[in-house]
């Protein structure tokens, strides 16, 4: 697969570009694994760092407000999730209190279990016969992902605003386990988009 962002990719300033240019083949490469539609991915970590910016980002490594645990109750497995360096980030988010946070080691890994966190809740796992459609199938996990209620809004417009639907295509997505058993009815491999 061809890592390289489209020039089509819109952008406003350096900023942008550079954090375009790092995230763009790392999204592309988990799609290329899994069919997470890359635009979706990358839509989601501008909202959730503020193109890299956010103190999750600089602090946990964390591109997609990825939680450890909810509330008081107990941590996710950290078998689930192997790129989890299985510390926690204490951070204020849309809740009340503080929210406990997946660190990471590396932006890499952050993408890497942002995938992983589809695998691990069921209720994604339909969602996944509308991975072509990139604006579907965000609205259809905003439902579950994340507390603030403008969350597709704001993940869609970020997406618009960098066209970023460009970086889907192209991509020959050949499943891996464990997506190839959670997805072979609905999102057959070697498809490309």
């Amino acid at each position: 697969v061809n890592l390289t962002p489209p020039s089509e990719i819109i952008v406003s300033s350096g900023e942008e570009k550079h954090f375009l240019d790092v995230v763009i083949p790392l999204a592309r490469a988990v799609m290329a694994k899994t069919g997470l539609p890359a635009s979706v991915s990358v839509g989601q970590a501008i909202i959730e760092t503020d193109y890299g910016q956010s103190e999750l980002a600089k602090q946990a490594h964390n591109y997609h407000g990825i939680k450890a645990g909810f509330g008081d109750g107990p941590l996710l497995p950290k078998e689930a999730f192997p790129e989890w360096t299985g510390k926690v980030y204490l951070l204020k988010d849309d809740e009340d209190g503080l929210s406990r946070f997946m660190k990471f080691n590396g932006i890499q890994d952050s993408f890497w279990s942002h995938d992983r966190w589809f695998t691990y809740w069921d209720h994604y796992h339909p969602y996944f016969a509308h991975a072509q459609s990139p604006k579907t199938f965000l609205e259809l996990i905003s439902r579950h992902y994340a507390t603030n209620p403008a969350y597709f809004q704001l993940v869609w417009a970020a997406i618009k605003k960098h066209n970023l639907t460009m970086i889907d295509q192209g991509v020959t997505v050949s499943l891996i386990s464990p997506w190839k058993e959670l997805y072979a009815k609905s999102a057959p491999a070697n498809r490309t988009y």
